[in-house]
């Protein structure tokens, strides 16, 4: 017998939860997307130029990661070095993004369950309750949104899907008193985003969360620069279980993250693995980055029993954006940012066939993978979607805390309910999964 909840709420996008039960035993629960929007086909047979800003549709939340993924898969292709100046606007960009995704996340999806997880209340706190708990905290989660889309709307030309990401370079330079603006509205955001943490730090510190949010052994993915957290650029790494980290080669992600029928993304390494990127991965990958003295502090409070919790991964999600928000602030005290650039001229003729796009994105490893013609069109495309890359990991978590639960209370509906905390506390962008 399957059940099903056809409608999880509080999640980006349409997907359900499958439970499946056989003589009264709970056997399997999967997280199952239900439909497919095509942009791997949808991008096929098109000019380089126009791929960035169909690729920026897939996602209403992280369309600069998307953009600017394709954007340095092309420029692979035309083996374009871009300068410093370009790399460091489109990462004030790419913060814009994590800081709209993560406090989305945050706030609407997570913080209303985390008063039932962690502090026992008997059901997480409704919408009404959610505003009304505290007005100050209400006024700077809303702040950090508008200051997001403030920022990408100064730097990209609109708030949504910017018009100045171009191949090779920027079709805009912004000028001083626009980059004074950005950095006022980080600065402000970086005060909200204290403010934030501190909070969650005073309301849930001293409780655990419970049991059945248990994380278990993951096999981590994510992108790592020099040991620095660089949502722009670095390498690909992957943590095994027992803790080994490998470099994958972005040449090799073809055959080594290998997708099934059923949605989801494996690690083809020694034996078929799950995988997990976003903030758990980046954490467990990029230690040396939370060990710095103020990282460090916020952490340091933080008990095994918390740090082995899915949950764990909802405050690494704003203190990640205290990280960006201090880097935006550096990048920001660069005084070429106001340089006068030339106007970005795609060359002649590619160097190769095939180039590839790595980011971080706010829920992990974004790689876009594209192969072209003799016409210079678009012949194969292949996305890797962090959600869709969480997929088997999410499963197996899943079952094994839902099974657990269920033995002990007998109660589907109740076990229900534990499943749907479990797949918000993921932060799943359905909409890119069905990309």
């Amino acid at each position: 017998m399957k059940k099903t909840i056809n409608l999880c709420t509080r999640v980006e996008g349409h997907g359900e939860l499958h439970f499946l039960m056989k003589k009264e035993e709970l056997q399997n629960v999967n997280f199952e997307v239900t439909g497919i929007r095509g942009f791997e086909n949808i991008l096929l047979n098109k000019k380089l130029e126009d791929v960035p800003r169909i690729s920026g549709r897939i996602c209403g939340l992280c369309h600069v990661s998307q953009s600017v993924a394709s954007l340095k898969a092309i420029e692979d292709i035309y083996e374009i070095e871009v300068s410093d100046q370009v790399k460091n606007l489109r990462r004030l960009m790419m913060i814009g993004d994590h800081i709209k995704s993560h406090i989305t996340h945050f706030f609407f999806q997570i913080f209303p369950d985390l008063f039932f997880i962690v502090k026992g209340r008997k059901a997480p706190l409704n919408p009404n309750e959610l505003i009304k708990f505290n007005p100050e905290l209400t006024e700077y989660i809303f702040d950090l949104l508008k200051n997001a889309v403030s920022i990408i709307n100064m730097l990209g030309g609109r708030s949504v899907h910017p018009i100045s990401l171009a191949i090779g370079g920027s079709y805009y330079t912004p000028q001083k008193k626009e980059l004074d603006f950005v950095r006022r509205t980080y600065q402000k955001s970086f005060n909200d985003i204290e403010f934030v943490i501190n909070l969650f730090l005073e309301l849930f510190l001293k409780n655990s969360p419970a049991e059945h949010f248990a994380l278990g052994k993951a096999n981590f993915m994510s992108m790592e620069n020099k040991g620095e957290f660089d949502i722009y650029e670095g390498n690909l790494k992957i943590m095994e279980e027992d803790g080994m980290i490998h470099d994958i080669p972005l040449d090799k992600t073809n055959e080594m993250l290998i997708r099934h029928e059923a949605p989801g993304i494996y690690l083809d390494y020694h034996g078929e693995k799950n995988l997990l990127a976003g903030q758990l991965a980046r954490y467990n990958i990029i230690s040396e980055s939370f060990k710095a003295n103020e990282i460090k502090e916020f952490l340091g409070d933080f008990t095994k029993t918390w740090k082995s919790s899915v949950i764990f991964s909802d405050f690494l999600q704003i203190l990640e954006l205290y990280m960006l928000i201090s880097q935006a602030l550096n990048i920001l005290d660069n005084d070429n940012l106001a340089r006068k650039m030339d106007y970005p001229l795609i060359p002649p003729a590619p160097k190769k066939k095939v180039g590839f796009g790595l980011v971080e994105a706010p829920r992990g490893t974004l790689i876009h993978r594209f192969e072209i013609d003799d016409r210079i069109l678009t012949k194969d495309v292949m996305l890797k979607i962090p959600t869709e890359v969480n997929i088997p990991s999410l499963n197996e978590i899943l079952t094994r805390n839902c099974k657990n639960f269920y033995e002990k209370v007998q109660n589907l509906d109740a076990t229900k309910q534990i499943g749907q905390m479990i797949l918000r506390s993921f932060d799943p962008c359905i909409s890119c999964a069905t990309h």
